[in-house]
């Protein structure tokens, strides 16, 4: 028969056992791991794949070749950086500086004095009002008598024949034009001078030794064209230029160019009639 004090004894030592087992929960740790697992299957390691391949592309593709280029390059022209001459210009800098003779000793202008009712204006705006007050009033002398002799806003006189006879005799006149005619200069007409630095015959001198209308054949054409006229004449700027290089390569007796088919002396349509009216009209 077992006693009460083993009884009591064992009764402690087994519940001290009991409380000290660690009470483990399988079913959370059950679900900790299936969302490990779900977590672990979720990673795109497609993505991660890609990612690599890209960063390993990018380091492929950096251009060291352009980047020791460019380092050398720097790297010449800060060798060729000529130290000595800038020292040099930096020296002669200085001593033009140090050269430099100061001019007149600058005046310091002193401010004037503001009247005393002025005093609580403000400083710019009381200086001016100061110098307008300092200057002289306008004077009210009255005009001289000879003011009226330097009156340029009057009419002039010279048509009227009682003022005028006054001041001039009909030999005074008579004489004062004989003056004007002993100074008068007459120019002779000379010949036509030639444009400086050029050779080119003159267009204007040809068109008034001319006599003939435009399209009145002088000269024989027999290997005349239209087309080569055409095609010829579209080169040159304008009829003036055209009627200058046909003068100048044997026109108008010879049309090397085909410049003037019709054979009247006149290339490209060019007409010398405005020269021979300016002649007649002066004549």
């Amino acid at each position: 028969m077992l006693k009460p004090q083993n009884f009591f004894l064992g009764l402690v030592i087994l519940m001290f056992v009991s409380g000290c087992e660690p009470t483990i929960n399988s079913q959370q740790i059950t679900q900790n791991a299936q969302n490990l697992r779900e977590n672990v299957r979720n990673i795109d390691t497609q993505r991660i794949v890609q990612s690599a391949q890209n960063v390993r592309e990018s380091v492929r593709n950096i251009d060291t070749q352009r980047i020791v280029q460019s380092a050398q390059s720097v790297r010449e022209n800060v060798q060729n950086i000529d130290t000595k001459k800038i020292v040099q210009s930096a020296q002669n800098l200085r001593e033009n500086l140090q050269n430099i003779k100061p001019s007149s000793p600058l005046k310091i202008k002193e401010p004037k004095a503001v009247p005393e009712s002025l005093e609580n204006t403000d400083p710019v705006l009381a200086e001016i009002i100061g110098t307008v007050l300092e200057e002289e009033p306008p004077s009210t002398s009255k005009p001289s008598p000879d003011a009226d002799e330097l009156d340029t806003t009057k009419l002039s006189d010279e048509n009227d024949f009682e003022a005028v006879s006054e001041r001039q005799s009909i030999e005074s006149d008579a004489e004062r034009l004989q003056n004007n005619r002993a100074l008068y200069i007459l120019v002779e007409p000379t010949s036509l001078p030639r444009r400086p630095g050029s050779t080119a015959p003159s267009i204007v001198e040809f068109a008034i030794k001319t006599t003939n209308p435009v399209g009145t054949q002088l000269y024989s054409r027999p290997f005349a064209s239209e087309t080569r006229f055409e095609w010829n004449c579209a080169k040159y700027s304008s009829q003036s230029a055209a009627q200058e290089a046909f003068l100048s390569k044997g026109g108008p007796k010879f049309d090397a160019n085909g410049l003037d088919p019709d054979g009247d002396g006149f290339a490209c349509y060019w007409d010398p009639e405005p020269f021979r009216s300016v002649l007649k009209e002066n004549n």
